[in-house]
């Protein structure tokens, strides 16, 4: 594959992480602002399920295929561990609560993220 499929799929992965940490962030503030009341959807516990539904598998393509040409395997430990929060945040959400599930979920955010950011320059030649 070329370098433009796995920037896209990196893209990608960056932007789906972005919009669930936004979604962590700024959910706290939704309640301040009295027009944001009519956003259900960012309330809705679906949404959690979607963003990783949507991100798993971007993940693990766009990682996956970079490893092949770059074998950096901390590339593949950064996404791992992103991943592994953002799926323990979603499913302690209903065990222990908002502020550990918020924790996790920021914190796999910024992996995967992160991981997604140097799988692409890694693929390109491009200093971290």
């Amino acid at each position: 594959m070329n370098s433009s499929k796995y920037f896209s799929l990196d893209f990608l992965g960056v932007g789906l992480s972005g919009l669930c940490l936004a979604h962590c962030l700024l959910l706290p503030l939704l309640p301040i602002m009295a027009v944001a009341q009519n956003l259900w959807f960012w309330h809705n516990e679906n949404l959690h399920l979607g963003l990783l539904v949507l991100i798993l598998p971007t993940a693990v393509l766009a990682l996956g295929m970079g490893y092949v040409k770059h074998r950096k395997r901390s590339v593949l430990v950064f996404g791992a561990a992103g991943v592994l929060l953002l799926v323990a945040g979603w499913a302690s959400e209903h065990i222990f609560g908002t502020i550990l599930e918020k924790a996790a979920t920021i914190c796999g955010g910024i992996l995967l993220t992160v991981a997604h950011w140097i799988n692409q320059r890694k693929r390109c030649g491009l200093p971290r």
